[in-house]
């Protein structure tokens, strides 16, 4: 079965822009203004609400693939890109990961066919070369995953839904209410873009399906934070800590009835840099971030990964490193520099990686020719130096979607009252 999509966006500001309406959003509290809501709890597991099938019950009379064991860093371990006719990353056999990720879904580029409107509303061929095991997804049920980053994780979110023809819908501000306010449209970036969607890579089935959701905070450093945050959304958190605590739970009830998603993906990089090169470089050309900036951008993380583990004290959290990226004065050095910086602090944060960077780093041109990006300089496997091929996207979905199993089949069987 083949179901897909793919997403050509012309830089960070039509990455923002485009998109699906934000409909279906959370009802909120009548007469009281969304940033107005109460501050919500953390969120702790409801045994009544969550699969109570774990381990070899979800799979049934399906063979289940080998279990990865918890000492293996999925995101992290070593790895490279395999696969015949496919885009897919593989771990090299370790004592640490013994055993091979699973291809829950794959896309195989030479089967892409013509473009057409994919349920994100944009041209999208993925349907035609993109491969699912069903079988195998269906012993994901009841999972899910949510994304706190920026437009890279918007549009990982994006491809993920156009592959598995799922419209993605907003699970934070109801735009239809604040397209009425006055002065609306200086919000319309944030209104129109998929920053703070969800969708349901499974139909539900009187269940959760097996929802994916992502928000775009402002950056983990500042404020001040970079151009797009601005003019500040009135029913957001002013802040990127204020959003992860008080906005990204929204995601749990609107597609998780209440309950934490069980692998939660942190990122941050690309608008602090942006946002260092705005206010401080004068957006000069040749202005670009030094070591100084480390202590900052590690500060900045420490802090965004607190008030994510506050929030979602259940969850599996991994960071995703940035991949190599090149535009105001994002360049692969500095992206390089800042990623060493918490890949040397992980250990201590006891926080495992979802390391972007390497794999991207790894791309051979020869054995996978993902077209080339459209601007001079960006790097290999960007469209625009900045967002990644679909292509790619689908296989990182697909490293995401193997921790999502191991965190579920290692999870212990809930005790229902």
């Amino acid at each position: 079965m083949r179901v897909a999509a793919q997403l050509s966006l012309d830089g960070e500001h039509r990455a923002r822009r485009g998109g699906t309406p934000h409909d279906a959003a959370l009802p909120s509290t009548p007469g009281v203004h969304p940033r107005a809501q109460p501050h919500p709890a953390p969120l702790r597991p409801k045994a009544a609400e969550r699969s109570t099938t774990h381990k070899s019950e979800r799979y049934g009379s399906v063979v289940p693939p080998p279990l990865l064991p918890l000492a293996c860093e999925v995101g992290a371990a070593p790895g490279y890109w395999g696969g015949a006719r496919s885009l897919d990353w593989a771990l090299h056999p370790t004592e640490q990961c013994p055993v091979a990720l699973h291809a829950f879904v794959r896309v195989e580029p030479s089967a892409c066919g013509a473009k057409a409107t994919g349920k994100s509303g944009l041209p999208t061929n993925l349907p035609t070369c993109v491969v699912q095991d069903r079988a195998q997804l269906e012993a994901l049920r009841n999972g899910s995953i949510l994304m706190l980053g920026d437009s890279t994780s918007a549009q990982l979110l994006m491809h993920a839904c156009d592959a598995f023809a799922s419209k993605a819908l907003s699970f934070v501000a109801n735009a239809s209410y604040f397209e009425t306010l006055p002065n609306a449209t200086k919000y319309r970036h944030r209104l129109r873009s998929m920053d703070n969607h969800a969708c349901r890579l499974l139909g539900r089935r009187n269940g959760l399906g097996l929802p994916i959701g992502s928000f775009s905070h402002y950056g983990a450093t500042g404020p001040p934070y970079w151009a797009y945050a601005y003019p500040l959304a009135p029913w957001l958190g002013s802040t990127s800590v204020e959003q992860v605590e008080r906005d990204a739970p929204s995601f749990s009830q609107r597609f998780v009835e209440g309950a934490p998603p069980d692998v939660v993906v942190v990122g941050s990089g690309f608008w602090d840099i942006a946002a260092w090169w705005l206010h401080e470089g004068n957006t000069s050309r040749s202005w670009e971030a030094g070591p100084s900036y480390i202590p900052r951008y590690v500060r900045g993380v420490d802090g965004l990964l607190t008030a994510t583990r506050r929030t979602f004290p259940h969850s599996k959290i991994v960071w995703r490193t940035m991949h190599p990226g090149f535009k105001h004065s994002i360049t692969p050095s500095v992206v390089a520099m800042l990623n060493e910086a918490v890949r040397a602090k992980s250990k201590d944060w006891q926080v495992p990686l979802f390391d972007v960077a390497r794999m991207v780093d790894q791309l051979p041109k020869s054995t996978h020719p993902v077209p080339l990006p459209k601007e001079r300089g960006s790097p290999y496997g960007t469209v625009d130096g900045r967002h990644l091929h679909e292509w790619l996207n689908i296989g990182l979905l697909n490293v995401l979607l193997n921790l999502l199993s191991q965190t579920l089949r290692h999870r212990p069987s809930p005790t229902l009252a």
